[in-house]
């Protein structure tokens, strides 16, 4: 980090001058130390908005879980941070949760099943549809749900299948989100 920016702490508050080394925790401090400033991370970006994807996960998918998720309960012991944070940052935004998806996604599968599916060219919601339909699974139509509540839904469909059921009882336990565990699965 320090070789890259100059310093072992990069990223800092504007408001109180404390600095950060990793942007998320700046983001955390922002929304709960500075709620009532709308912070520059919080403003929609136009990219994440087209984020698309065309993946249908390998059957690698719960090894390579099984190694993540192993290494991040045997090195840490995970706390529930959404519980300190207002209830209005609770929520994770649909763009933010299509961005982790597409990273989990690109993550558990190989390059040239990435390629063989045209990786890029469609909306991850539908990509995510399409990959628990072939697994067999019953994913949840957007019959009068938002775009949010169905691709929540869909998602825990999808943690559940490919999370190896002891980290999913793990993550349950510890009253997780699915937005909690895919940010988990992604921090790493």
């Amino acid at each position: 980090m320090k070789c890259i920016h100059g310093r072992n702490e990069p990223y800092a508050c504007k408001k109180c001058k404390s600095f950060f080394r990793i942007k998320n925790d700046l983001e955390c401090h922002e929304k709960t130390c500075h709620p009532e400033s709308k912070s520059e991370h919080d403003v929609s970006n136009n990219r994440t908005d087209s984020i698309t994807t065309t993946i249908i996960p390998t059957t690698s998918v719960s090894m390579t879980l099984q190694s993540t998720t192993s290494s991040l309960l045997s090195n840490e012991i995970i706390t529930d941070k959404s519980s300190s944070l207002p209830s209005k940052y609770k929520i994770m935004s649909v763009e933010r949760m299509r961005l982790l998806l597409a990273v989990l996604l690109k993550r558990i599968s190989k390059q040239e099943r990435l390629d063989e599916l045209g990786f890029g060219k469609r909306l991850i919601d539908e990509v995510l549809y399409d990959s628990l339909l072939s697994a067999g699974k019953d994913p949840v139509v957007s019959n009068g749900l938002s775009e949010l509540e169905t691709l929540t839904k869909n998602l825990e469909i999808f943690l559940k299948w490919t999370v190896p059921k002891e980290h999913w009882e793990h993550f349950r336990k510890l009253n997780k989100t699915p937005e909690d565990i895919l940010e988990t699965l992604t921090a790493t």
